[in-house]
């Protein structure tokens, strides 16, 4: 899938693949996109003010994740000269070696004249030899959470955006149940994971998913408008939190979707 929850297979040539990039709007053109391998190496320091912002954000929250960088490079069309243009952008990963799970994402601004920035999510992973705990899962997001949205200092983050559609990872069950129904038919299970740590479908974009920070959610409870109240009020309900503070992720089984 693309965006927040592509779970499958982790290879070598992962990260050489190539996926069709985030449209900010899904109407617009259908612009490409490959990236060049993730390092090896973490980033330890850096000149960029977004990487050092990251690093520091890191270490207020307790080093949990590392941090990498690659260039993406997206080709896309510009309707006024009829041609093709290529552009190359910085394209980063969090990883987490304790949880064996990796986000990558792109950071962009927010359209119009919007102050702050999204976070547009790449791929996000977790280790086929530890998908089925969603306590696991939880926890990877709320560290990444904790790092891109309420950690940053000098880059004040809206959100972290992503489709939730299958990709063409597999997932470690027998049976692909991303795409199913959830039990109440509302949507689908892999849309439900999302509202289950959090995340509020998009009320403009189908299949889209956003987890809001901190202030974006304080800014929409001042002026809700009727359909943003009830995702609200829908991603409250949905939402599972731990009955005890910083659960210890599990490995069974226990998506209860």
């Amino acid at each position: 899938m693309r965006g927040l929850g592509k779970f499958g297979a982790v290879t070598p040539a992962f990260a050489a693949y190539r996926a069709r990039s985030w449209e900010r709007n899904p109407a617009d053109s259908h612009p490409t996109m490959t990236f060049d391998p993730y390092p090896a190496t973490c980033v330890e320091a850096s000149d960029d003010p977004f990487e050092r912002d990251v690093l520091n954000a890191i270490v207020k929250t307790g080093g949990a994740l590392n941090l990498k960088k690659t260039t993406g490079h997206q080709v896309r069309l510009n309707y006024a000269s009829a041609e093709y243009e290529r552009r190359d952008v910085p394209l980063y990963r969090l990883e987490s070696k304790e949880l064996r799970a990796t986000f990558d994402f792109e950071l962009l601004p927010r359209d119009g004249e919007q102050p702050g920035y999204v976070i547009h999510t790449k791929l996000l992973m977790i280790d086929p030899a530890v998908q089925g705990s969603f306590w696991r899962f939880r926890a990877f997001i709320k560290q990444v959470c904790a790092v891109l949205l309420e950690g940053l200092e000098r880059h004040s983050v809206h959100s972290i955006t992503g489709r939730a559609v299958t990709n063409q990872y597999p997932v470690r069950q027998r049976e692909d149940w991303r795409e199913k129904q959830s039990k109440d038919k509302q949507t689908t299970k892999l849309m439900r994971l999302y509202q289950r740590v959090g995340g509020i479908p998009s009320p403009a974009n189908p299949g889209y998913v956003n987890l809001l920070s901190k202030r974006a959610l304080r800014e929409l409870k001042l002026n809700p408008t009727p359909q943003t109240q009830a995702l609200m009020a829908q991603a409250e309900q949905m939402e599972r939190k731990a009955r005890i503070e910083n659960p210890k992720p599990r490995e069974e089984l226990s998506l209860c979707i």
